[in-house]
């Protein structure tokens, strides 16, 4: 088993190198959930780029369906004023004040002002992003599943604080278009990939010789992934770095959209055996989570 130092120095180069870099020659027998198909409308170029950008999720497999759909992205701007109330002197006298107490007379500037209402250019740019998506056999055509995610942005400039003393500057519209849709797009990427959740079989197991282990793996091919869940924790009880039971548990929390719960399971496993099983799914949900910003 390697070392403290050398299980740290590894799993520091697994947080900081990219996939390719990470898995050399290794393609993970893992099948995503779906095929990453086509993206028509005006923002499926944008959307398509996204999801690509989660590729360990989207490998072509025989048998996995096909997510294909349409977006499309509307960009509102809106001008408006901001009245903003000052005041402005008109002009300064002399007058002569009389100190009630001493009855001395004092000589005093006095200044005599006016309320003037003056409007500051406002502008709120608003996009919306609306995604038909379709979950398809790639051989029969049937569908699936489908439905219709919305997502709405707002970028706002100016005003007051923006355009005193002539420095305002209006946004250019198409630039903070582009802007909103690059990160509405991502989270509808983000959306898709979750809700179709990754598609596994017995032939993704981690081998298991022990009896428990391969009474789980009958389960699995009766389709009952939670019996066989309940038996990979079971063992674990009783031998908690069994990285078969881990990398399996691993396989049903990732499946049931648990990403955090699936990347502890693979990082446990990966610290006990650093094979190349261990090592790409680590990396895949690794490289999900930190596009999501949630990476433990």
């Amino acid at each position: 088993m390697p070392s403290r130092v050398s299980l740290a120095f590894i799993l520091l180069l697994l947080g900081s190198l990219p996939l390719a870099a990470c898995v050399p020659g290794i393609v993970s027998s893992v099948r995503s959930s779906a095929i990453l198909g086509d993206f028509g409308g005006d923002a499926g170029p944008a959307l398509h780029a996204k999801l690509a950008g989660h590729s360990p999720f989207f490998q072509s497999a025989k048998g996995a369906p096909l997510l294909t759909g349409d977006a499309s992205f509307v960009l509102n701007v809106e001008g408006d004023n901001e009245t903003v109330v000052s005041e402005e002197k008109v002009r300064e006298m002399l007058l002569w004040e009389e100190d009630k107490l001493t009855g001395q007379v004092y000589q005093v500037m006095a200044q005599e002002t006016k309320e003037v209402a003056s409007d500051y250019p406002f502008q709120r740019t608003e996009g919306t992003l609306t995604v038909d998506w379709r979950l398809s056999d790639p051989e029969s055509g049937g569908l699936l599943g489908q439905g219709t995610l919305s997502y709405r942005g707002e970028r706002a400039h100016g005003g007051y604080l923006a355009n005193r003393g002539g420095n305002g500057k209006a946004l250019d519209p198409q630039a903070v278009g582009k802007d909103l849709l690059n990160e509405l797009a991502g989270k509808a990427a983000a959306e898709l990939i979750e809700m179709s959740g990754p598609l596994f079989t017995l032939s993704d197991l981690a081998p298991a010789t022990d009896p428990m282990g391969q009474e789980a793996g009958k389960l699995v091919a009766k389709g009952d992934w939670q019996g066989a869940a309940r038996l990979w924790s079971e063992l674990l009880t009783q031998n908690p770095g069994y990285a078969p039971a881990l990398y399996n548990l691993g396989l049903f929390n990732e499946q049931q959209g648990d990403l955090v719960l699936a990347w502890e399971h693979y990082r446990r496993a990966f610290l006990v055996d650093q094979g190349p099983r261990y090592r790409a799914a680590l990396t895949r949900v690794t490289d999900v989570l930190r596009h999501q910003n949630q990476l433990p």
